[in-house]
């Protein structure tokens, strides 16, 4: 096969394509006309990548394969090549040695549409084969939806409520927004929208960190936190 690679002796490459086009028509698996026609395209000198797309997804599923089975996942091509794209082009913007992923559901099935364990899956500088979808890290801010649901829930706060993003002290633990800054008086939304740490914090305290991680367990989701230690304010902000 090595001889015959179009990229580097495409003569040879189009007699071995010539030869197996006469022996199909030999064998009856091709009728003529059709090997004539299929005899006149261009035998392309270009060594194209083979497609690589859902790398973490695909070697994550190969413990369930089974001989002779197909493995279906829900995983759309069109989704999962632009999700694969975004993330090329964010981890360039990020800078060097930073790695991004993310996940695309259906919100109505719960099917995964998109899944992007890494910037790269090749990349070593980046330690790409690493699926930061599934490994154990911080969920940062994504818990500030969850508090601010539990608060609506059990009739705290509106979306329109007034609070306060001003330095605070919670028994010695002084939550710090990302910017270090502080916006003063804002609507739940705006703190929302805005990443806001210390007004997710004040919610959260009038939530109470126990409720908040018993109803992700109710959900299926298991944080860890140290043995025998009694979830705090700082799992509001990724802190478990």
């Amino acid at each position: 096969p090595e001889k015959r690679r179009p990229d580097r002796n495409l003569g040879m490459a189009h007699a071995a394509r010539d030869r197996v086009l006469t022996r199909m028509v030999s064998a009856g698996v091709l009728g003529e006309r059709e090997a004539q026609r299929a005899a006149l395209d261009d035998v392309s000198g270009l060594r194209r990548k083979l497609p690589a797309l859902a790398a973490h997804a695909s070697y994550a599923m190969l413990p369930k394969a089974v001989p002779g089975r197909p493995l279906q996942l829900t995983i759309r091509r069109s989704v999962q090549q632009g999700l694969e794209q975004v993330a090329r082009d964010a981890a360039r913007k990020l800078g060097p040695k930073l790695s991004i992923a993310m996940v695309m559901a259906d919100a109505r099935t719960g099917d995964i549409l998109g899944e992007v364990g890494s910037a790269d899956f090749f990349d070593a500088s980046r330690s790409g084969w690493i699926d930061m979808t599934r490994v154990v890290r911080s969920p940062g801010s994504t818990l500030k939806p969850f508090i601010y649901g539990l608060a609506f829930e059990q009739g705290l706060v509106a979306q329109e409520t007034i609070i306060e993003d001003s330095p605070a002290d919670f028994g010695g633990y002084r939550p710090k927004n990302f910017d270090m800054g502080y916006q003063g008086d804002v609507s739940i939304r705006q703190a929302l929208q805005l990443s806001l740490n210390v007004p997710a914090i004040r919610v959260l305290d009038a939530v109470g960190p126990a409720r908040l991680t018993a109803r992700f367990r109710q959900a299926g989701v298991n944080p860890i936190l140290p043995p025998n230690e009694a979830p705090g304010l700082a799992i509001g902000l990724g802190g478990v």
